[in-house]
């Protein structure tokens, strides 16, 4: 047995990782919706806890095959689908326990520039933090888009990248997740489990240490990179691409692009310049439709701007006081006119210009 074995498949790691999995459900408020292939939901595992630990704790021991998840799904903003998985809810427990143990030796290797599946590293400090690159520099921005990056991960060099870059990690432990069996998919990672994530950020290890020196720059957020440049970054491009070509990723061309100085860019959702913040237009379109009430938690950057906002205009002028108390950032979806507020108030983050 692996030294990690025992500690992962212990009562209470598996306990904690229960726990953490119900609390999740519980936010998303999907605790008595969701299920996996077998059926089985949270509560029919609660009615007996210690017997589903002791379900979980032989799979760890025994390192059984995961069942294929469930493949869904869903509409994206653009009209397109994106694709998710449902796993069995104890194959997500154990995950999670093997992530309790493992996170803090994945966590000693990412990089300080990665903002993905991180506690600390989330991807609204990505933003915020290009934001205040942008202000201070003019700069080249190149950003790199991969074309369904986690169905195309090739799982050899995946498991060939974890046993070098953590040689004491267990990899036998982690294979279920990787090698899971499946006549329509032989290769990618599926999402669904907190280990995906894990494997995600690790795949893409060269492109941060190639991006992080010799950049002004550089920020990663899943398969989202951005860094920006003095001059011209054609040569980092093709370098990084050349390293995409060896992973066997194909590039989203639509999405790779290079913004030059002083021009705005879209990133994370948002518009961002030297001067203004405000939501991209695609993000804009879904917020006018959906009239989203989550918008300023979503997007805490433009939390960031109705401060300034509030602070330079609101004492001198009326009609903007009127204008915020209407478009007050937790009560969006309850405004008389809550689309065209909507508009008004990103039509006013575009055009201020005063920090």
């Amino acid at each position: 047995m692996h030294k990690h074995t025992k500690d992962i498949a212990s009562q209470a790691n598996i306990l904690k990782a229960l726990k953490i999995t119900f609390q999740r459900l519980e936010k998303k408020g999907i605790k008595n919706k969701f299920f996996g292939p077998d059926l089985r939901k949270i509560e029919t595992l609660l009615i007996n806890p210690q017997y589903t630990i002791n379900e979980i704790r032989n799979s760890v021991i025994e390192n059984s095959p995961v069942q294929t998840p469930i493949k869904i799904h869903i509409p994206k903003s653009n009209n397109k689908k994106r694709i998710i998985y449902k796993f069995n809810l104890e194959d997500r427990i154990r995950a999670q326990a093997i992530f309790n143990i493992y996170y803090p030796i994945f966590e000693s290797k990412y990089h300080k520039f990665l903002y993905s599946y991180r506690h600390n590293h989330t991807h609204h400090q990505a933003a915020r933090n290009l934001r205040k690159h942008l202000i201070r520099n003019d700069n080249y921005i190149s950003q790199i888009d991969i074309r369904s990056y986690t169905e195309n991960i090739d799982r050899e060099i995946l498991t060939e990248m974890l046993t070098t870059r953590y040689p004491t990690l267990d990899i036998e432990i982690l294979t279920p997740f990787i090698d899971i069996k499946n006549k329509e998919q032989s290769k990618g990672i599926y999402q669904g489990t907190v280990l995906s994530g894990a494997f995600s950020n690790t795949y893409l290890h060269e492109i941060d240490d190639l991006l992080s020196k010799d950049t002004n720059y550089y920020a990663r957020v899943g398969d989202d990179i951005i860094f920006t440049t003095q001059t011209n970054p054609q040569q980092k491009n093709k370098q990084a691409l050349d390293i995409l070509s060896k992973l066997k990723l194909p590039l989203n061309t639509s999405k790779s692009i290079t913004t030059k100085p002083g021009k705005p860019v879209e990133y994370l959702g948002y518009t961002l310049d030297k001067q203004t913040v405000s939501l991209s237009a695609n993000n804009l379109k879904k917020a006018i439709k959906t009239t989203d009430e989550r918008l300023f938690t979503k997007f805490p950057l433009l939390n960031d701007r109705v401060q300034i906002l509030k602070i330079s205009e609101m004492r001198s002028n009326r009609k903007t006081k009127r204008f915020f108390g209407k478009i007050n950032k937790h009560t969006i979806a309850q405004t008389r006119d809550s689309k065209s507020y909507l508009k008004e108030y990103d039509a006013r983050l575009r055009s201020f210009k005063r920090d």
